[in-house]
Order: C-alpha cells, then sequence, then structure tokens
C-alpha cells in the first residue's frame, strides 16, 4: 500500500507545471539575485577576519637561529634540524591562512601576557611552536566563530590528532606541510549566495507540500485513508518523501547552474554538503505537512509557510550575512533559534573542507526537527480524520 501511495504522490506532484517550474527556477532566481543584488555586503574578505590575528611563540629561540643559519652551517644536530623543519613548516601553514583568510599571525615573546591577550578576545589564539609540535590555546569561554574556523584550519592543516579545550598539544611528527593538500575557499557572493539561496528556496518548497496536504484534507481523502486503513503515517511519510524527491532535484539543478554558468566550486566535501540541504529538505516538507494538516485554508497554510521561511531566513543569514548577524551582541543569540542558521554555519565550514561539529550538530537538528513533526503530522492527521 505504500507504494502505491508513494507512486500516486509522485505523479501527481510531477505532472503539475507550477511545480516543475518551482522545483528549476525558485532556486537559480534567487541564487542570481542575491549573488549580484547583495554582493557589497559579501566581499572577497567576508569570513577572511582580515581584522584577527593569531599569536605564536617560539619555545626555544633556538629554533629560529637554526633555521636561519641552516644553509650556513653543515652540521646542525637532529634535535636542531626538526625544530627548524617544524619552523618552516608552521611558517608555511600560517601564509597559507594568511593568504586565504586574511588573518595575521603576529610573534609574541611574553608567554603568560600573550595567554591574556587571547582571554581578553585580542587574538583569536595563542600556537606555542615546539619541537616535537605545536601547542594551541583558545579562550575557554569567549572563542568567537572566526576563532574557531582559523584553529580547525590550523589544525587539519598539520594534520592534528588531537584538539582539546585550553591547551592543545598538536603532534605532527610525521607530517610534512609540503605533502598535505591545501584547499581553503574564498566566500564571495556568489559562493555564499548559491549555498544559503539554495537553502533559501528549500524552506519554500514546504508550500507545495502544504498545498499537497491540504488538497488532500479538503477532498476527503485523509478520511478514507484512515477509513481504508492505509494509516495516516504512510500518508505523512510518503509526503515527506516526496518533498525530498523534489528537493534533491532542486540541488541537482542549482549545481549545475552554479558550476556551470556561475563558475562556483562547490569543493572537496560537497557530498557533505548535499547531506546537510537533504536534511533540510526533509524538514521542509514535514514542516509543510503539518502545516497542510492543521491550516484552516491555503490562505493560512500560505502565509504560515511564507512567514515561517521568511523568519528563518532571515536569522539563518540568508539574507543578511552571518558575520553581520553574529556581530550583533543580543542577535547572535536570538537567530539560534533558526533551523536554517545551523545549516548555513555548516556548509560554509564545509566550503572551506572543513568537517566539524557544525556539520553534525546541522544534521542532528535538522533531523530532531522531523522526527518532532512527524509525530505532529500524524497526531494532527488522526485528528482530522475522526471528522465527521
Amino acid at each position: 500500500m505504500f507504494f502505491i501511495q508513494m507512486k500516486k504522490e509522485i505523479k501527481c506532484f510531477f505532472s503539475s507545471k507550477g511545480n516543475l517550474l518551482f522545483m528549476f527556477a525558485m532556486p537559480i532566481l534567487l541564487i542570481t539575485v542575491f549573488s549580484f543584488a547583495l554582493k557589497d555586503y559579501i566581499s572577497a574578505e567576508y569570513n577572511t577576519f582580515s581584522e584577527g590575528k593569531v599569536y605564536y611563540y617560539v619555545e626555544d629561540k633556538g629554533f629560529k637561529e637554526s633555521e636561519n643559519n641552516s644553509n650556513n652551517v653543515s652540521n646542525n644536530n637532529a634535535s636542531n634540524n626538526t625544530a627548524s623543519n617544524k619552523v618552516v613548516e608552521f611558517e608555511k601553514i600560517s601564509k597559507e591562512i594568511s593568504q586565504k583568510l586574511g588573518v595575521r599571525f603576529e610573534e609574541v615573546f611574553d608567554y603568560e601576557n600573550a595567554k591574556a591577550g587571547v582571554e581578553s578576545s585580542k587574538a583569536y589564539g595563542l600556537i606555542t611552536i615546539k619541537k616535537e609540535g605545536y601547542d594551541y590555546f583558545r579562550s575557554s569561554f569567549n572563542e568567537p566563530e572566526g576563532g574557531k574556523l582559523v584553529r580547525s584550519l590550523f589544525v587539519q592543516l598539520a594534520n592534528s590528532e588531537k584538539i582539546e579545550q585550553g591547551l592543545d598539544v598538536m603532534d605532527n611528527r610525521e607530517a610534512i606541510v609540503n605533502k598535505t593538500r591545501i584547499s581553503i575557499n574564498k566566500l564571495d557572493s556568489k559562493n555564499y549566495y548559491t549555498f544559503v539561496g539554495l537553502a533559501f528556496s528549500i524552506l519554500f518548497m514546504g508550500l507545495l507540500v502544504a498545498f499537497m496536504v491540504y488538497d488532500e484534507k479538503e477532498y476527503g481523502t485523509i478520511r478514507r485513508i484512515k477509513l481504508g486503513g492505509s494509516g495516516i503515517s504512510t500518508m505523512v511519510i510518503s509526503k515527506a518523501l516526496t518533498g525530498l524527491l523534489c528537493g534533491a532535484v532542486m540541488i541537482g539543478a542549482s549545481y549545475l547552474y552554479t558550476t556551470i554558468v556561475l563558475k562556483v566550486n562547490w569543493g572537496d566535501k560537497k557530498l557533505y554538503i548535499i547531506a546537510v540541504l537533504l536534511c533540510l529538505v526533509l524538514f521542509s516538507a514535514v514542516f509543510g505537512c503539518l502545516i497542510g494538516l492543521i491550516g484552516k485554508n491555503k490562505s493560512m497554510c500560505q502565509s504560515s509557510v511564507l512567514m515561517f521561511s521568511m523568519l528563518c531566513g532571515y536569522l539563518g543569514g540568508s539574507i543578511t550575512p552571518l558575520y553581520l548577524l553574529e556581530a550583533m551582541p543580543v542577535l547572535k543569540w536570538i537567530i539560534r533559534i533558526s533551523p536554517l542558521y545551523y545549516t548555513n554555519r555548516a556548509i560554509i565550514s564545509l566550503f572551506n573542507g572543513i568537517v566539524d561539529e557544525k556539520t553534525y550538530l546541522s544534521i542532528g537538528v535538522l533531523l530532531g526537527l522531523v522526527a518532532f513533526f512527524i509525530i505532529l503530522s500524524v497526531k494532527a492527521g488522526r485528528k482530522e480524520a475522526q471528522k465527521v
């Protein structure tokens, strides 16, 4: 019975020219308009932290002397060679991060004073260069988003296996930065709005699902489903999966358009990006299903989905960039109520080649909301089915 209903849902959905137009035109339109109309909000310096800096401290000043004199002295011992390699390695990593992100690396000579500067937000972190590796000190209570990204990039480029709160030891004995593939992308308006514009359009897809469900209710289909024993939960899941298929088409169309026309490189973590977007699709579809079940008319369904989408879009960074929202003292906490906030944060990190807690938090939040809305939808559907 489920597959029969699923086949019927797909056939009805894709037979509508309006639905097809929405799937292809909506994301392309939003991405194009936002990329060019809002380009002044996001230059190539967005999320590049040109005002930010990271302190670094050389534990043994003999390291640098060893490195500077390595071309003139042929009998350096193994320890000095290791130290010299570590300094050279750090310089390559810091140079790459500086070029790509704009963050500055500043050498300090007073370790304790530098730690105090990090705690007071004068710098993102403090890197100590040792013979055996690196220490990375970051604020234990107010590390900014920029600092988290810089730290994650540094850890990845150094091939670190360990990073913990506070003073983190990063052993890099076997890693040579020359052999490390460095891939950090600048986030201009086209890159940024390719992803957040697509995510924004996915939220509006919930309106299509809401209308589909409302029509089932209007025509009495839900009551017949209940009497026929098919089950409300089957209907809800089939609607959600139909929405998932619609979202997959939207993502595919957007990928082709942005890579071919806008020349946007989705990066090495594109599969992770698609996975996060598909979770957002499921969330949008199930939310639309709930609105269709509880809405008293189509106007109410439309206004509810549109208002919700616009609110989530603004708070989630799809209209006003996240870096501006996160810079506002109170708003930076309010924006966390938007599911799109977690989605866009995760995608920005993934675009820079970083799979971290933002990715898993985004997926967890979205799937948790999906489960919650499925439960509410099933309850609302059963209540509707009991009406005479």
